[in-house]
Order: C-alpha cells, then structure tokens, then sequence
C-alpha cells in the first residue's frame, strides 16, 4: 500500500522460516504487485506503469523474532 495511489489486491500464501527476520517477497509476486527494482541495494522501486523519473524508497523493514 501506498499513500498516493489506490492499488488492487494481490493473492499470496505466506511462508514462515525459523531462519529469517523480515518480510521477503518472490520476484514472483514482486511482478504481480506491478513493482519494478530500479536500484535494489539503495530499495529504489517504482510501479511498473510509472514513469522512469518515479522513484519509491522501501519502507524500513519489519522484523518478525
């Protein structure tokens, strides 16, 4: 979810691993939520649809112990 823009449901089955802290997402479901990586060490995203000049910064991470 994102503030400015109304995005639709995506259907997804979680996995849960004993070894990792956050959430992760398969590139999978990263297509299906219309995301597209444009510099995945800094977390510079974007919407698929939007414009190259659109940058998206990751939100910080959720950790789950």
């Amino acid at each position: 979810m994102v503030e400015d823009r109304e995005t639709l449901p995506v259907e997804a089955i979680p996995l849960v691993s004993d070894r990792e802290e956050e959430v992760l997402i398969s590139d999978i479901l990263a297509s299906r939520l219309g995301i597209a990586i444009d510099d995945a060490g800094r977390g510079i995203w974007r919407f698929a649809d939007e414009p190259l000049m659109k940058r998206r910064k990751s939100e910080r991470p959720m950790l789950w112990r």
